[in-house]
């Protein structure tokens, strides 16, 4: 079986935003396959349920408001902070 061993400087800023990428590799893909899988299915179940008088009222950017919303929870909730994986 291959191996491979990483090593990061940690005092180094780019290798501690390196270090915290390898480390958040799973949680990213969890998020992305969430947001490829499931989206577009509770996008449309969130809609559904809203009444027509308030649908009529929305915007596209309500829309998209709300789905950032959705992945910005998701990210919570996979202790994802993007802020401290890209500078």
């Amino acid at each position: 079986m291959s191996k491979v061993t990483y090593k990061f400087d940690l005092a180094d800023a780019d290798d501690r935003e390196d270090f915290l990428r390898a480390v958040k590799a799973d949680d990213m893909a969890m998020v992305l396959w969430l947001i490829a899988s499931n989206f577009r299915k509770n996008m449309e179940y969130y809609y559904e349920g809203i009444p027509d008088e308030e649908y009529n009222k929305m915007t596209p950017m309500d829309g998209v408001e709300k789905l950032m919303d959705e992945i910005y929870a998701e990210m919570d909730s996979h202790g994802i902070d993007i802020y401290r994986l890209v500078s």
